[in-house]
């Protein structure tokens, strides 16, 4: 007789190797590191100095705060005339805040995530005018 060597991990059973999945699909989490984030929101943020986004951020003069839940990291980026600038930590004041965890960032970024689901379905919190959230997605684009 085989022992029952069930594990319950979040909505997921694993049984004897499989995987048996309770609601709907999502993957096990995997950890994200902070250097892997950091080079993550930097490549994000290059996409600033992009043609056809520099009409949009040319007089663009904000301070907005992500948090990753996951890894527990606070990074700010200062966007200032036409250019983004990204630094680990918490500013004074923000003009928006974001939090999310990693995965969910990183899946947006690669495309395989909808940052408009991710947002309806609580992956993502945020705080600003809908005009700066809305202006922000152009760089959410894979």
């Amino acid at each position: 007789m085989v022992p029952n060597l069930s594990l319950k991990v979040g909505r997921f059973f694993i049984v004897h190797s499989f995987c048996f999945i309770i609601g709907f699909h999502e993957e096990l989490p995997v950890m994200t590191s902070k250097e892997e984030i950091m080079e993550a929101v930097h490549r994000m943020v290059t996409k600033v100095e992009e043609p056809k986004n520099q009409k949009r951020f040319k007089n663009y003069d904000k301070i907005m705060l992500m948090t990753f839940k996951d890894i527990e990291l606070d990074v700010t980026i200062n966007f200032k005339d036409g250019k983004a600038v990204v630094q680990e930590g918490t500013p004074e004041t923000t003009d928006m805040k974001i939090i999310t965890d990693t995965i969910t960032l990183l899946g947006i970024l690669d495309g395989s995530r909808s940052a408009m689901r991710s947002f309806m379905g609580g992956k993502i919190k945020a705080d600003g005018s809908p005009r700066d959230l809305m202006k922000l997605q152009s760089l959410l684009k894979a």
